[in-house]
């Protein structure tokens, strides 16, 4: 059995016709009926309350994204999932097919049909519909596609952004554990006795050792009176960043006040 659509012999022996008129106007109702459930109809079909129509079906990935980040707060929060996972999914994997399957399918025939069109410019109905329909292809191609373009020129200035971020932060981290444990150094010095080589209730006298005066990770100094010491850190990575810590009798971790300056806020 002849698996193409029904062709229709053209007159004066030319050549017959792959797809019949009435075959791409029933393509071009369906592809129209497909985008008007797709983006009017969707939300009493389909999507879950308060989900973008455009995002799921020209960007599903994002939507995917989004859903999966919104799992895992639920989870670490202890709470259940939303119900709506199902249509999330369902409207996901719909928007996936529309922007990778239906849309190429639609541009790829338009094209072709034309091509095979070129002979026989006389059947209008044909050609125009086949222009229609590789319209809408190319349309939902260029929807899809278009919006990765930009993402593509950011993501090395984002990775580039993040990288920097963290090595920050990871610095800011060093910084602090430093000064926390130049700190308890002395709060042990201000309460041991003098015969211990304390300050036996006083922080007069304290300087910071030298081992932990300058590490890898910054340098520290300490401002000292009899009641109160404030350590100061600057990073030796970042120059324009440092850590303050100001603490009394009680110890760094009852009043300690601490303070972030540059790219360590």
């Amino acid at each position: 059995m002849n698996q193409k659509i029904d062709a229709e012999k053209l007159p004066d022996g030319q050549q017959e016709r792959e797809f019949s008129p009435d075959f791409v106007r029933l393509l071009i109702a369906l592809t129209g009926a497909t985008l008007l459930i797709v983006f009017v109809f969707q939300d009493k079909i389909i999507l879950p309350t308060g989900t973008a129509t455009g995002q799921v079906f020209l960007y599903p990935w994002i939507t995917a994204a989004g859903q999966t980040i919104a799992n895992g707060l639920a989870e670490f929060s202890g709470k259940t999932p939303s119900d709506s996972i199902i249509q999330v999914r369902l409207a996901v994997l719909l928007g996936v097919i529309f922007g990778f399957i239906i849309g190429p399918t639609l541009f790829l025939f338009g094209w072709y049909q034309r091509r095979k069109d070129r002979p026989f410019r006389g059947m209008d109905s044909t050609l125009k519909g086949s222009a229609v329909i590789s319209v809408i292809g190319g349309l939902i191609i260029f929807s899809a596609a278009i919006p990765a373009i930009p993402n593509a020129i950011n993501r090395s200035q984002v990775e580039s952004w993040l990288r920097s971020s963290q090595a920050i932060q990871e610095n800011k981290d060093q910084v602090i554990s430093d000064i926390t444990m130049i700190a308890y150094n002395a709060h042990q010095y201000g309460i041991l006795p003098r015969s211990l080589n304390g300050g036996e209730g006083s922080f007069a006298g304290y300087a910071i050792p030298q081992a932990l005066a300058a590490t890898a990770n910054g340098t520290y100094k300490a401002a000292v009176t009899a009641d109160e010491i404030t350590l100061t850190g600057n990073s030796a990575k970042y120059p324009d960043c440092n850590v303050t810590l100001r603490f009394n009798r009680n110890g760094p971790m009852n009043g300690g006040t601490w303070k972030y300056e540059g790219q360590f806020q």
